[in-house]
């Protein structure tokens, strides 16, 4: 399910590209909404106890760490995470639409039933949903 309705935003994007898509998706779970000090490409291939200790280590394991600082940050870096949260809750509700009812949708989501029926409208307008 590739489409651009489900595109994650910014550098989020960027690791998707490199990492998979659960693993951006972790970092914005984790930490969407906050600015963050990137390792240094060498510092991760040191496989030192501090850097095991690095929230990037963390959150996608150290191959998708080394992998995303080697492609983006080979020197480190301080960046915004974006907040992922409308795209999440545009794929759950794109996925669960025929599932799950619209009350269960808002439960799930921690979200009005009115924002689930915009959020199936605006599928609708996009051909996503019926």
């Amino acid at each position: 399910m590739e489409t651009t309705a489900f595109r994650l935003p910014g550098v989020l994007a960027e690791i998707e590209e490199v990492a998979g898509r659960e693993a951006a998706i972790s970092v914005a779970t984790s930490y969407g909404g906050r600015k963050l000090k990137f390792p240094t490409r060498d510092s991760l291939e040191e496989k030192s106890k501090r850097s095991k200790q690095n929230w990037l280590v963390k959150t996608v394991g150290h191959r998708n760490a080394l992998a995303i600082c080697r492609e983006f940050f080979p020197f480190g870096g301080t960046v915004d995470i974006p907040s992922a949260r409308n795209v999440l809750r545009r794929q759950y509700v794109y996925e669960n639409a025929t599932k799950l009812s619209q009350a269960e949708l808002s439960s799930c989501l921690d979200i009005s039933e009115r924002a689930v029926r915009r959020i199936k409208s605006q599928l609708r307008d996009e051909g996503l949903l019926e």
